[in-house]
């Protein structure tokens, strides 16, 4: 989309400013983020609770709409 990140929080918020996510789904995004830092820098220890609510309910539906939804626009101009 031809814009400059500083890093993965930084790109989701051009994602909203440009339109191709909504305020929602930014913060489902910094969610994501968040969560991936914690597993692949070990930040905190991961609730095994939380998880099993994300898998029980089908919440990682959710992100898989989320990366659709910037998919479908990352070769607009």
């Amino acid at each position: 989309m031809g814009m400059e990140v500083s890093g993965y929080v930084d790109a989701g918020e051009k994602l909203s400013i440009l339109g191709v996510i909504s305020p929602e789904d930014l913060r489902l995004y910094k969610s994501v983020v968040a969560f991936r830092n914690i597993i692949v820098h070990q930040y905190a220890v991961v609730d095994l609770e939380v998880i099993g609510r994300i898998i029980a309910n089908k919440e990682y539906r959710k992100v898989t709409e989320l990366a659709r939804k910037i998919a479908s626009r990352i070769n607009d101009p």
